[in-house]
């Protein structure tokens, strides 16, 4: 899907250091180590999602859906999140689509190798054009994998979980944050997760 290239605001940089602790390097080297290796860093599983995806991709699924979820009559979902996701009209637009991306594919970086500085990083980084760097963190997050997708969503929609607890409670705030009066049924949630797959 063609956007414009939206580079995460300096703030977002900013989290992204204080959080990390260090700077990543995103092309398997570092200026000062040409031979360095990159690790995984994050512990996510690409099935489910963990406190790394929290404030990214899965807030702004649920968004778009409190959006569709306002409408009247309500549409056909999945043909309707296909057109919505990444439209700049949507509650979920590509710039979102972006830099959900970004933020996920450069906390893992700066985990993984907190060598070089940031912004040696994030020049390197945005050589990638916005498509590629859009498939690397499906490849990378999610396997390539709608149903991989899928299924990570499914675990949020019940509510957050904690220490392998599921926090029921907390289904109150993620629907005041959908602005809406009611989750995505499994199979609901199953297409909005499929449908941000095919971006």
């Amino acid at each position: 899907m063609p956007g414009p290239s939206v580079p995460p605001p300096h703030s977002r940089a900013n989290e992204i250091s204080r959080a990390s602790g260090g700077a990543p390097q995103i092309n398997g080297t570092s200026d000062s180590n040409p031979g360095a290796n990159r690790t995984t860093a994050l512990p996510t599983t690409v099935h489910n999602y963990d406190v790394g995806d929290l404030a990214g991709w899965p807030l702004d699924l649920l968004q778009i859906w409190g959006e569709c979820d306002r409408l009247s009559p309500m549409p056909e979902l999945a043909s309707w999140m296909e057109a919505a996701i990444g439209s700049n009209k949507s509650a979920f637009v590509y710039g979102d689509v972006v830099a959900d991306a970004d933020t996920w594919l450069m906390v893992k970086a700066i985990k993984a190798e907190p060598v070089a500085s940031l912004s040696d990083t994030m020049r390197h980084f945005y050589k990638l054009s916005d498509a590629e760097r859009i498939k690397r963190f499906y490849s990378e997050r999610f396997g390539t994998s709608e149903s991989n997708i899928a299924n990570a969503f499914i675990d949020l929609v019940d509510g957050l979980d904690a220490i392998g607890i599921n926090l029921g409670f907390t289904v109150d705030k993620l629907m005041e944050t959908a602005h809406t009066s009611s989750m995505p049924t499994r199979s609901q949630t199953e297409t909005l997760g499929r449908a941000y797959g095919r971006i």
